[in-house]
Parts: structure tokens; C-alpha cells; sequence
């Protein structure tokens, strides 16, 4: 019995060495990406601004788009994404050439960001349960014209590759609202940036 109960043991510490291991290679995938240097994040920022931004060698629009019946409206790169599904209060937007994709999602209901720390209790446990390696990056709070608005930054791990996952989520009067741009964790940085400047840009409610 005592065999066996050191042998379970074992087996759970390896588990998590190999879990600690991954972590820290997913952690190290994001660190060992470049930063953005300065005048590149300038760049972004006017390009956004000026709604026209150079992305991968070819001139990218950035138009005022609103979404969901005008609940939000926010600078969208209109001509880089092909729009794949959009079905009541879902809408997926992707690049197949880039492996980039948008995902807009409205869910009716209040106050679901007041938890936000169970919101994202929830889906660490969710992505476990369906056996999906997750890494953490950060997230934060803040607000856009009085509303409450949470974003969160990690990876996911495939077998071969990792992928980034940039979630926003914004408290609207009668909902809440979720943005995921997801993508090779290569890119990690330069969307990052991109996707900061576009949430500057969004209007509740335009």
C-alpha cells in the first residue's frame, strides 16, 4: 500500500514538473519575442489613427465599424480580414494567410464584470477541462467612456505550435461584450500593439 500510494505520488510530481516545464517555455516564447521599438508603436498608432496602417507590406483601411446593432462602434481593418461567420451576437472574422483571427461575441445580462476575477477562474477551468495548456501573461481593468472594460493575454499550446489569445471584454447597460484576436504567438507583439490602439478608438453605444 505504502508502494503504491508513493508511486501515485511520484507520478502527480512529475505531472507537475511537466506542467511547470511547459509554463515556463510558453512564458519564455512571449519574453523571447522582440518588443515593438518605440517609433514602431508610433507607426501603429498613426496609422490607426490616420486610418490607414501598413500591415505585412500592404496598405490595411482602419474604418469606424459598429457592431451588434451599434451597441460599440471601433477602427476596424476592413480589407484584411474575411468575415466567416456572423450569427446573433457572434461574429468571426479571419485572416487564413496571417492565421489571424477576430472573434466578436454580445451576451446579454449585467453586472458580469464586478466578478470579473470568477469570469476568469471560469475560463482557466474550462480551458483545463477540455485539455487546452494554458499559460497566463497578465490581464488588468480599466474603463472606456464610463464603462467597465477587463482584458487578459495567454497562450494555448497545440502539440506543435503556441498561439496567442488577446481577450477584451466590455460592460455594457444591457450585456457584455467579448473581443478575441487570436494568432501564432510570432506575431504576439505587433498584435498586441494593433489591437491596444483599436481599443482606444471604440465608442459605446456609436
Amino acid at each position: 500500500m505504502a508502494y503504491i500510494d508513493e508511486t501515485i505520488a511520484r507520478m502527480e510530481r512529475e505531472k507537475q514538473k511537466a506542467s511547470q516545464k511547459a509554463n515556463e517555455f510558453a512564458k519564455n516564447e512571449y519574453d523571447d519575442i522582440e518588443d515593438l521599438s518605440e517609433q514602431e508603436k508610433e507607426r501603429i498608432q498613426k496609422g490607426i489613427d490616420e486610418e490607414i496602417l501598413n500591415l505585412y507590406g500592404t496598405d490595411v483601411a482602419f474604418t469606424k465599424r459598429s457592431f451588434f446593432d451599434n451597441r460599440i462602434s471601433m477602427k476596424f481593418p476592413e480589407n484584411f480580414f474575411q468575415q466567416v461567420a456572423n450569427d446573433k451576437g457572434y461574429i468571426i472574422e479571419c485572416n487564413m494567410k496571417y492565421i489571424i483571427n477576430f472573434i466578436l461575441n454580445f451576451a446579454e445580462g449585467t453586472g458580469i464584470l464586478f466578478q470579473f476575477g470568477n469570469l476568469k477562474k471560469e475560463m482557466k477551468e474550462n480551458l483545463s477541462k477540455r485539455k487546452i495548456h494554458t499559460t497566463w501573461i497578465e490581464d488588468g481593468l480599466k474603463r472606456i467612456q464610463q464603462q467597465k472594460m477587463a482584458y487578459c493575454l495567454f497562450t494555448t499550446k497545440s502539440q506543435k505550435d503556441v498561439f496567442f489569445q488577446y481577450m477584451v471584454f466590455i460592460e455594457l447597460k444591457d450585456g457584455l461584450l467579448t473581443l478575441n484576436i487570436n494568432g501564432d504567438i510570432k506575431q504576439v507583439k505587433l498584435w498586441e500593439q494593433i489591437i491596444k490602439c483599436m481599443v482606444e478608438t471604440i465608442e459605446i453605444g456609436g
